[in-house]
């Protein structure tokens, strides 16, 4: 049998004990009560990111979607290149009409340059337009 003793707890180690607890539960809380963020605010961050930390690549614009004559594309297909790998992408652009140059139609913007950024450590995450960066640089309609 275990004397009572040896039971007993000296206060500094309940206090640890409590303080752990407390601050896992705060945590917790935290976790749960925290403004989720809605998929278009991730992507306004994700292009607020690779706009500030991407590296810049050399692509070519491939195409715009949907075709819909009058109508500002609502995403930008694009090709680039980094260490041997070619990547296809598309970047949904739909918040960002106001940044657009007149590209004109698909037809014509087929092999345009562009400028890519793209995380150095995912490369097939990258952007070509965000809010405060664009790498359309001087397309419109017509000039190539």
């Amino acid at each position: 049998m275990l004397p009572m003793s040896h039971l007993l707890r000296p206060p500094h180690d309940i206090a640890a004990v409590a303080g752990g607890v407390a601050a896992l539960l705060g945590l917790l809380i935290y976790l749960l009560a925290r403004r989720r963020l809605t998929p278009t605010q991730r992507e306004a961050r994700r292009r607020t990111r690779l706009a500030a930390l991407g590296r810049i690549i050399d692509g070519t614009l491939i195409d715009t979607s949907p075709e819909s004559e009058g109508q500002p594309p609502q995403a930008l297909i694009y090709r680039y290149r980094v260490s041997g790998v070619t990547y296809e992408c598309g970047q949904d652009i739909s918040s960002l009409a106001a940044r657009l140059p007149d590209l004109g139609p698909s037809s014509t913007i087929f092999g345009l340059p562009v400028q890519v950024r793209y995380d150095r450590d995912n490369p097939a995450d990258s952007i070509v337009i965000a809010e405060t960066w664009n790498g359309l640089w001087n397309h419109h309609h017509g000039q190539q």
